[in-house]
């Protein structure tokens, strides 16, 4: 039996990704407040082991192998015998990641967020790569570290090793003010549940190449089976992780009204493994009502209210085609809420194709001029937050579905 033993998993793709690197092994998820009594009580033949037990787990354990006795850290546990080795994959999974990832830049000036067991592998990791040059941020810093308030735009290196920002807590964020660094080449977060943190969202505005925990929990899962089971690290691990971020990654439709949001990701959803929603029909079913109604008799502050509290919970999840309302774009948070998890495409419907249409039943546009005003108001948010830009110049429904899938498949298998 083989397991995570932590103290809140909901946000955990630990058995998934250890499914998909061996589909027979048995693994589970183990909550406890308590781990020297499920320790003593369960049977288990290895285990994972996650914050805040990284560094409880030292005192149970009758021996360290070197990645654990250099880091203090344990987060791989097996049984060999009526015996129990500590390891720390993730310090593994560090080392060969940074390598690929920062390509020998060991001349340039690392932060580190986040002074606890985590920070703990990524420094021993950068220091076997010899970088030299690391400075550790946190908001309660130990002697030799630095206040969170100092961090600066020195650092051509980022590292997150917080849970700041993590599932279900998406709109924490460590830094905000990194949007704005102008040095900044690489960020890594090592939270996986969001895909993109706030962290990583402003580094990307800021320029940086970004990277998520994914391929950690990846790795270090693959070298926790190589331990517990003597299996091989797949040689092609990485393509592995691409594919489950691209399973795991929404699709989010934004245009303007007509542009047919609903209507394809109705569609899309035929073609991938992903569930559709309409924020628009889940808003109707919370009010009971329609959305004209919603702006006659709530008024249009009341529905705004509806679609950003439904539209963050529903950026939260995952593996899903989201057709969203016209006006999300003017919504900062509620849109990157969906850039946390999601992929924005932007249906850029033609003038002329809504020209043909009768306009009715939409609560801001009784005439063509209202429709037109709106894409003047909406035209740069959309341009701003989309991933993919679909022309929509054709009725063609074949066409433009082809479109869709061409664009996507293309980015998710770049």
């Amino acid at each position: 039996m083989y397991g995570l033993l932590g103290k809140t998993l909901s946000h955990s793709f630990s058995s998934e990704i250890h499914k998909v690197l061996n589909p027979s092994l048995s693994y589970e998820l183990y909550e406890t407040n308590d781990i020297e009594s499920f320790i003593r009580n369960v049977a288990f033949e290895g285990l994972n082991v996650t914050n805040p037990y990284k560094k409880d787990m030292l005192s149970l354990l009758d021996e360290l192998d070197e990645s654990s006795a250099k880091t203090g850290v344990v987060n791989t546990v097996k049984k060999e015998g009526h015996q129990l080795k500590g390891f720390n994959t993730d310090y593994l999974a560090l080392k060969t990641l940074m390598n690929l990832s920062f390509q020998n830049r060991t001349n340039q000036s690392v932060g580190i967020l986040g002074n606890g067991a985590t920070m703990r592998s990524v420094k021993q990791a950068l220091r076997d790569l010899n970088y030299q040059n690391i400075t550790v941020y946190a908001r309660h810093p130990d002697p030799g570290e630095h206040p969170l308030s100092e961090l600066s735009d020195r650092h051509e290196i980022l590292i997150n090793a917080t849970p700041v920002g993590m599932f279900p807590h998406n709109h924490d964020t460590m830094a905000e003010k990194i949007q704005n660094f102008q040095h900044l080449d690489i960020a890594m977060d090592l939270i996986y549940n969001p895909l993109k943190t706030n962290f990583l969202l402003n580094a990307q505005s800021a320029g940086a190449k970004v990277f998520n925990g994914l391929p950690l929990l990846f790795l270090q899962a693959a070298y926790a089976q190589n331990i517990w089971l003597d299996r091989p690290i797949p040689k092609d691990w990485q393509s592995e992780v691409d594919a489950f971020e691209s399973e795991l990654k929404n699709i989010v439709l934004i245009g303007l009204p007509f542009s047919g949001k609903s209507h394809y990701g109705y569609l899309l959803e035929r073609h991938m493994n992903k569930k559709y929603i309409d924020i628009d029909r889940l808003i109707e079913a919370k009010a009971n009502t329609k959305i004209e109604t919603i702006f006659q008799t709530m008024g249009e502050e009341k529905f705004r209210g509806f679609e950003h509290d439904i539209t963050i919970k529903k950026a939260k999840q995952h593996r899903q085609i989201i057709a969203t309302g016209g006006g999300i774009v003017q919504n900062k948070t509620a849109m990157q809420s969906l850039k946390q998890n999601g992929l924005i495409v932007w249906l850029d419907v033609a003038s002329n194709l809504v020209e043909k249409k009768k306009l009715s039943n939409r609560p801001l546009i009784k005439t063509l001029a209202d429709w037109k005003a709106l894409k003047k108001r909406r035209q740069e948010a959309y341009q701003d937050y989309a991933d993919i830009i679909i022309e929509k110049d054709t009725e063609d429904e074949a066409i433009i579905l082809e479109r869709l899938k061409e664009a996507l498949h293309g980015y998710f298998s770049h």
